[in-house]
Formats: C-alpha cells, sequence, structure tokens
C-alpha cells in the first residue's frame, strides 16, 4: 500500500507501508526481546524476572560389580553351561533312538524294544509296547527342549 506524505519543507515523499506480519518467536527469542527491554529501561542494569524451575532427577550411579560377584557369576555360568551341554547330550540320544511300530515285541522277535523304570525303592516295572515307549520318548524329548530354552535363557540374563 502507498501513501504520499509531505514533509516539513513542503516536498512530497511516496513511502511503501508493508502489512505487519507476525512471525511466532521461540522461547529463546522471546527471553532475549524481553531482557533487551528491561536493559534498555534500567539502563544497562539486568534484572532477573523470572528463575527457570529445574528438574533434577535423582542419578542412580552403578557401582562396578565386585571380584567376588563376578566370581559368583562365572561359577553360575559354567553350571549352567555344563547343564545345558548335559540335556543337549541327553536330547541327541533320545532322537537317535529307532523304535518300530508293532505290537509288544519278544526277546526272541528282531525289532525288541522295551523300557524299564526303577524307582527309589529299586522296584522295576518293563514296558514292551513300542507304541507306548515311543510316545513317552516324544514326552521326554519335549520336556528336555523346554528345559534346555530355560537354561539358554538363564545364561543369556546371568549378566
Amino acid at each position: 500500500m502507498k501513501t504520499e506524505e509531505t514533509n516539513t519543507n513542503g516536498k512530497s515523499k511516496t513511502a511503501l507501508k508493508s502489512e505487519n506480519v507476525t512471525k511466532e518467536k521461540t522461547s529463546e527469542e522471546k527471553t532475549a526481546d524481553l531482557l533487551k527491554a528491561i536493559e534498555t529501561q534500567n539502563a544497562g542494569e539486568r534484572k532477573i524476572l523470572f528463575v527457570p524451575e529445574v528438574i533434577q532427577h535423582p542419578v542412580i550411579e552403578k557401582k562396578p560389580p565386585t571380584f567376588l560377584e563376578i566370581a559368583e557369576k562365572l561359577e553360575k555360568l559354567a553350571s549352567l553351561r555344563a547343564k545345558r551341554e548335559r540335556l543337549f547330550n541327553n536330547l541327541q540320544q533320545l532322537r537317535s533312538f529307532e523304535i518300530e511300530e508293532g505290537e509288544e515285541n519278544d526277546e526272541n522277535e528282531r525289532g525288541y524294544t522295551d523300557l524299564t523304570i526303577h524307582d527309589s525303592k529299586r522296584q522295576t516295572y518293563t514296558i514292551k509296547n513300542p507304541n507306548t515307549i515311543k510316545a513317552i520318548i516324544e514326552i521326554i524329548i519335549k520336556k528336555s527342549e523346554i528345559a534346555i530354552s530355560d537354561v539358554e535363557i538363564q545364561l543369556v540374563n546371568i549378566f
């Protein structure tokens, strides 16, 4: 928008007026403007109008582990590693069994298969049905896999 003004000496001058465009200021710019205004009002003396509240979070310092703690963890690590290896070897052995399906086998037959269970009182129980033996071995394999995965989780979480 153009406007004409006359000077005190009678000459006219043309000036361009621009529309006010407001730009959003950041908080740093607003703070700087406020401090400049205070400086000019107080002839160079700065007054702090507000103090921002500083939130301090508690600092949790983690102490380095002691030698005894490290030794205990290493012992546990060795124990878990040995347990995992033992379970893994048992699992491989169980998977290597070959059991022919069919009826109960006698010792005279070619496909002899039996499973004997001993309890703490030295009593024994023998199963000769290959289907039952195969089902029991599958259960033991699943339990062994679960035990191995539990030990591996403990190994990962030890440190």
